[in-house]
């Protein structure tokens, strides 16, 4: 269910300010619950890529390379994990084998095919950008990211949504609250993106831990997704009782890891690590259950048994089985020996008792 980019935007940190945290707009720890972010890297901010690569190896980083010219430093950041890199017309054809990673900034001045994508660079003139957009809406390239350095935010999603281009939003302009003047509310511009065919609005949602096992199938609406980055825990929508916080009155309380939209944008993904108990602890999963056939010999005694069980438990409920029916093993085999040893007492006396009548 994941796909190319997780969400309908991707929200910009400056690499520059380290690992600082921000006064305005999203947190870290909300930022992560993204599970992607754009860079913009110098040569003088390499290092700190780098390091972020390392560190966060399941968040998908878009990191915009023009600026280094070095095309080893430029490979360095493709191989330490980076998920695209966007470079100049100019470096694109000597990094084409790596293929869809790589993705060219829109130049009139050079002749590249946009065949894993683009980046376009909003100026001031709001005209030049609409003409390299209707030419790349006719040659049917995709995806399109778009990145301004203009403070109209509202205009400039607005174009975004017009050309279907994934706007680079700098996180200092995100929130998790209603938007407002230059601030652009998170769970709107999902909420925005996605589809339903329910009357309510609602999405269906997946819940899975970081295995991806499925822990159930829920409803999302924008207000829980804000409660959601709110709170750091799994929040959906009943659709009878309102708002749901999961573990509220159980304690099972699911903490966020992150969460994205499928590639028909009609379902949400919610990646949690749970607490507590959880639904259904016995099996756990709501869906995923296996039949395992387990064949046991202990001691040249052979015992099969069936045992349905979920994925993430499956080891667990394994050896508690062997266990159990070892000890059954055990216990036959020892009832056994003991009437063996009984009946070849018999047969032993039987046996003098024959020999003496002979006698």
């Amino acid at each position: 269910m994941d796909t190319t980019l997780p969400l309908p935007f991707l929200p910009s940190v400056d690499l520059a300010k380290g690992p600082v945290e921000s006064k305005e707009g999203l947190t870290r720890q909300q930022l992560s619950y993204l599970g992607c972010v754009y860079f913009t890297a110098t040569t003088d901010t390499i290092d700190n890529l780098l390091q972020f690569l390392q560190r966060h190896v399941s968040i998908e980083a878009f990191v915009n390379v023009t600026a280094i010219e070095s095309k080893d430093d430029i490979v360095t950041i493709l191989d330490a994990g980076a998920r695209k890199v966007f470079v100049a017309a100019g470096q694109f054809e000597s990094l084409q084998t790596y293929g869809d990673r790589v993705i060219p900034l829109f130049d009139e001045a050079h002749t590249v095919a946009y065949n894993n994508g683009v980046l376009v660079n909003v100026a001031s003139d709001e005209n030049t950008a609409k003409a390299a957009l209707d030419r790349l809406a006719a040659s049917k390239t995709s995806p399109i990211f778009l990145t301004s350095s203009t403070p109209d935010l509202e205009s400039f999603h607005e174009l975004a949504t017009e050309y279907a281009a994934i706007p680079i939003i700098p996180a200092t302009s995100l929130t998790i609250e209603a938007s407002s003047k230059g601030k652009k509310s998170v769970p709107e511009l999902i909420g925005t993106a996605w589809t339903s065919d329910r009357a309510d609005k609602l999405i269906p949602t997946v819940v899975t831990d970081e295995r991806g096992f499925a822990l159930g199938l829920v409803y999302s609406s924008q207000e829980s997704l804000a409660e959601s980055l709110k709170t750091g825990t799994g929040v959906y929508q009943s659709r009878k009782r309102g708002l749901w916080y999961k573990g509220a009155t159980s304690g099972d309380v699911q903490e966020l890891v992150r969460f994205s939209l499928d590639c028909d944008q009609d379902a949400l993904k919610f990646v949690v690590r749970q607490k507590g108990r959880g639904k259904n602890v016995a099996v756990l999963s709501l869906f995923l259950y296996l039949q395992y056939q387990v064949s046991v010999t202990y001691r040249n005694h052979h015992v099969s048994a069936n045992i349905e069980v979920s994925q993430s438990w499956r080891r667990h409920w394994f050896r508690e089985k062997l266990q159990h029916q070892k000890a059954h093993i055990q216990h036959d085999y020892s009832t056994t020996k003991s009437c063996c040893e009984q009946r070849s007492w018999k047969r032993q006396k039987s046996y003098v008792m024959r020999r003496q009548r002979k006698k």
